[in-house]
């Protein structure tokens, strides 16, 4: 969901910056796939800049936020597969 809205702005000419920590919940490759697709969009040479960090890093938002100056947030992130909740419960406060 996150990478087909990530195109969509794209496509409409926004400027947009993602924000992952690449976690292995599941597979990295996968996402990597993804990020590389965007990368490929014809408008994400200029519209486009990916930071790999957790949102639990308030330092590293605070700089990202710093130095980006974005003027809207569109939070899509969230620890997937909720059965995981009941083994790691930890994993859902702290990314959802």
């Amino acid at each position: 969901i996150g990478g087909a809205f990530v195109k969509l702005l794209l496509e409409r000419g926004e400027n947009v910056i993602g924000i992952d920590n690449l976690n292995p919940y599941y597979d990295v490759k996968l996402k990597q796939e993804r990020l590389e697709r965007i990368t490929r969009t014809k408008s994400s040479s200029q519209n486009w800049k990916f930071y790999k960090t957790n949102l639990e890093d308030f330092e590293s938002i605070m700089d990202i936020y710093a130095k980006e100056k974005p003027s809207k947030v569109v939070h899509r992130a969230a620890q997937a597969g909720v059965r995981y909740s009941l083994v790691d419960p930890s994993a859902y406060i702290q990314s959802n």
